[in-house]
Formats: C-alpha cells, structure tokens, sequence
C-alpha cells in the first residue's frame, strides 16, 4: 500500500509543479501541499484562523460538536433532529440543516453526508465512522482509518443512495471517459497517467481505494447519475450555479467542494479543498454550513464570491445534489 509522504522543508518546486498539472485531485493534507483536483484528502486547517465561529443571530441551525458517539457508534440524536426536510416543490430558500462540527481533520466529505442524512430523517443509528467505512476511509472490518488513502467525491455517493436517498454528481472530471476505459484498478492507473502524467496519475492511484472507488461507480449509474460539466469560465459557472439553485429551491440539498480561500480571503495559502453544505441562496449571498475549526453553521458570503470558490482550479466544480429517491 502506498503511503502519503509528508513534504519537507524545501520541496516547494514540487509544490509549484503538482499545482501546473491542471484538474484532478484535491491534496489539502498540509499548508505545504498544495492541490488540484478531485479527491480530498480531508480538509486540513493547520494554516486557517482558528478562530471559532457562531451562527449569526436569528439563525435556527441546531448545533452541536462531534464527539466519540459520532466516531464510534450509533449517534443520539433528539426528537428535534430525526427530520427537517420539508416536501419538494415547496420553495423553501434557507433549510434548517443540522449543523456538526468535524471530529477530526479529514472528515469533512463524511461529516457533510451526516449533516444531509440528518436533514432528511435518514441519520438516525449511522455514525460518521460509519460513513468512512462506506465511503472507504475506513476499514469495514475493524473501522481503522487509512491515512494514505484519499476520498473522491462520488465516494460520497454509497452512504446517501444506501439511505434511500437519491444522488446526482455535478463534475468536471471525465468520469465517463475513465469508466469507458476499464474498470479495474489497472485500467485506472493507466487512465490517471494519461490524464495527469505518471508521476502524479500514479501517486493518485496510490491514495485511492479502488474497490470503494469502483463501488461507487456503480451506485453512481444506479442513482441520480452524473452531468458532466464544463464551468471553466465565470459565466458558465453562473449558469451551473443557477441549475443547482433550482434544485435547491426544489428541495434537493448542494454539498460543494470549494476552495476556502476565496471565502475566507486567505489567498497566500495554498489550495485549502474543502467540502460544504448549502443551507440557503439568494441573488446577493450564499449561505452554507462549514464543518471545520474555522467554521461554522449558516456562514453567509457573497454569491459571486462563493461562485468564485466553487469554480476554482482544483475543484473539478464537484457538487453533490441529494433529494428523496426517485424524485428527480
């Protein structure tokens, strides 16, 4: 099993030179290591403002901290969190999503999923360690956590589809081409050095789960599907954005995988992946729950700003949309 090693002090080329490969994977291990792409490795906020966050006033988020019935066993959850999903084609703009905080660093992708089969009265008895294992962060034996390896965003898919939940994947990637080139870890391989090169195809290569990967391929063409996208300039951005409002406005809820600097203005640092969830959109503003240290419930930011996030290199303008099954 490959494992990631840690950069070094020194090994800024190498930085600079994952950065030019273009689209593909989302490293965000270390402030030092920067990243591209569409895996995401966690959410890591060593270099981020620890500064802790509250909803704004006047906000219903329910809020709590993450802690070891989260990781380790069926979660408690009150009467005030078995449902809050209200019936599609309501025009709901702001969802009262529950809100958790990440119990460790590089959960944010199975934290978000929590917070979304919460909302929909589909979280209760599954915990986040739960998720990891299904997501294949985890081990499904024992629920060790494997530190070289790296979560894609459709390995979100199996935990929401397994609830009864139905999935539809927003993306850049070429997931299609991939899959028409074989489906097997080799064929894979090859495909990921086509794509990015061979030094980077086979590190990325080397941090996924390939059984998990490939198992979530399959509930991918089983579920909502996947629209590929291209959303490369600002204004097709815009017009994806507008589709996911729609949805969201519908009912559906938006998990988005972002880069942070473009909301939190920390643009020296380098590419900070980051999944979040939207809990409300307007034409001004964009309202989502963010689930690391410097986060928090209901974190409003200027659509054009949250646009410019979501688009930004690295993302894949990866999107996870999520409604009851079959109502799309």
């Amino acid at each position: 099993m490959q494992r990631v090693r840690q950069p070094q002090t020194g090994e800024r080329e190498e930085v600079n030179w994952t950065q030019r490969l273009g689209r593909g994977i989302s490293l965000a291990m270390t402030g030092a290591f920067s990243a591209m792409a569409l895996l995401s490795a966690g959410c890591n906020e060593s270099e981020l403002p620890q500064v802790p966050k509250t909803p704004p006033a006047g906000e219903s988020a329910i809020v709590r901290q993450a802690g070891p019935q989260d990781l380790q066993m069926a979660p408690i959850q009150s009467k005030d969190i078995a449902s809050h999903a209200p019936e599609l084609g309501t025009g709901t703009d702001t969802k009262p999503i529950p809100f958790i905080r990440q119990p460790e660093e590089r959960n944010c992708v199975q934290t978000n999923i929590k917070m979304v089969l919460d909302y929909f009265g589909k979280g209760r008895g599954t915990s986040i360690r739960d998720i990891e294992k299904s997501t294949g962060l985890a081990d499904p034996a024992t629920g060790q956590v494997d530190r070289s390896k790296m979560s894609w965003t459709i390995q979100g898919i199996k935990p929401l589809v397994d609830a009864g939940l139905d999935v539809e994947v927003v993306s850049a990637f070429p997931y299609k081409q991939m899959m028409a080139a074989g489906r097997t870890q080799g064929s894979g391989t090859r495909f990921l050095q086509g794509h990015y090169g061979k030094k980077m195809g086979d590190w990325v290569s080397g941090v996924t789960e390939w059984d998990s990967f490939y198992n979530a391929v399959g509930h991918l063409e089983s579920s909502g599907g996947l629209r590929q996208v291209d959303a490369s300039s600002k204004k097709q951005a815009e017009a994806e954005f507008k589709r996911i409002e729609g949805a969201h406005k519908d009912g559906a809820v938006a998990m988005l995988l972002v880069d942070r600097r473009f909301l939190d203005g920390n643009m020296d640092l380098d590419y900070q992946g980051h999944f979040v969830t939207v809990t409300g959109i307007t034409d001004r503003e964009v309202t989502y729950h963010d689930t690391g240290k410097a986060g928090g419930a209901n974190q409003k930011v200027s659509r054009d700003k949250f646009i410019d996030a979501w688009r930004a290199q690295g993302t894949d303008n990866d999107a996870l949309i999520v409604r009851p099954q079959k109502a799309r």
